[in-house]
């Protein structure tokens, strides 16, 4: 199992959510397409939908998407990280719960 080291784990993450902050105050006004991993990408069924948002929001003609990739990790956190139940408490207190 996986150990993660909570605090060089939460100034990593503190860090790159600044940098989302950042990125989301740059795009404000300006037109851009939102796309989640978990939404639009993690399930190979939701690539051709995702492409043809983005293609008709670029005013570009549909094509058809594939890949070759496969997911090969379907192992529950649970299982992959040992002090999971510390980290969660960590977002918890930081009021990070959302990102769960």
């Amino acid at each position: 199992m996986l150990r993660i080291p909570p605090q060089e784990f939460f100034d990593r993450y503190d860090n790159h959510r600044l940098l989302l902050d950042e990125e989301n105050t740059l795009l404000q006004g300006l037109p851009h397409i939102k796309i989640s991993y978990e939404r639009d990408l993690e399930r190979t069924e939701c690539h051709q939908q995702t492409i043809d948002k983005v293609l008709e929001e670029l005013g570009l003609e549909k094509r058809t998407v594939s890949t070759k990739l496969k997911k090969i990790n379907n192992t529950s956190p649970e299982k992959l990280v040992e002090n999971l139940d510390e980290l969660h408490k960590g977002f918890l207190a930081r009021g990070w719960e959302w990102t769960l």
